[in-house]
């Protein structure tokens, strides 16, 4: 899995929730956040993983990959205006912020999410306690709250040179060449060689 399908599967997850909210990606372009609507956004870093990886050989093709179990933090912001309160004397937006956060992690913590965490093959844990952020000023939010998770996934490296998968393309950043792209590390069955030079 690349960081970009991570990504992807997590979106998911988290969006399937917040049908009511936007949800975007931190830096994120494209749209502006619509001042009526929660917001939900999302941060995803501090990548590591194991110093040992496993070669697993495809059975279609002879290639062999090269897995690494790997983690990383996702941290989700929610932003939003509160619970409108009617009274005799007037209206006003009760905070419901770490409320509705604390919602949504017994959601995270679902059979549902873990059935869907086995499909893109990745574990989603929380991590620590859920922060009430309310108090941090915020020119388009009156309420905010946040929640760390930490998610558990396996990055593979394909080819010789580590970079192969179908659909090859260079990085935006000009990382990588289909030359070291078309490297590809195969491995050859000695008795199946054997028989080809037999024949």
């Amino acid at each position: 899995m690349t960081i970009s399908e991570l990504k992807d599967a997590i979106f998911e997850i988290v969006a399937e929730y917040f049908k009511g909210a936007i949800v975007s990606w931190l830096n994120q372009s494209g749209g502006g956040v619509k001042p009526k609507s929660a917001f939900v956004k999302l941060t995803l870093g501090n990548f590591g993983g194991s110093q040992h990886s496993q070669d697993t050989e495809d059975e279609e093709t002879n290639e062999i990959y090269q897995s690494t179990p790997s983690d990383c933090y996702l941290t989700v912001d929610l932003f939003t205006h509160g619970k409108e309160v009617n009274t005799p004397s007037g209206t006003y937006y009760e905070d419901t912020a770490t409320n509705d956060l604390d919602d949504f992690v017994n959601y995270m913590e679902s059979d549902y999410v873990l059935s869907l965490c086995d499909k893109y093959n990745i574990t989603i844990q929380k991590e620590g306690k859920l922060d009430d952020l309310s108090a941090v000023v915020d020119t388009s939010y009156e309420y905010r709250a946040r929640q760390l998770f930490t998610v558990m996934f396996m990055r593979e490296a394909h080819g010789e040179a580590g970079i192969s998968r179908n659909g090859w393309k260079q990085t935006p950043s000009g990382g990588g060449s289909k030359e070291l792209a078309d490297k590809q590390n195969i491995d050859v069955d000695a008795d199946k060689l054997n028989v080809l030079n037999n024949l």
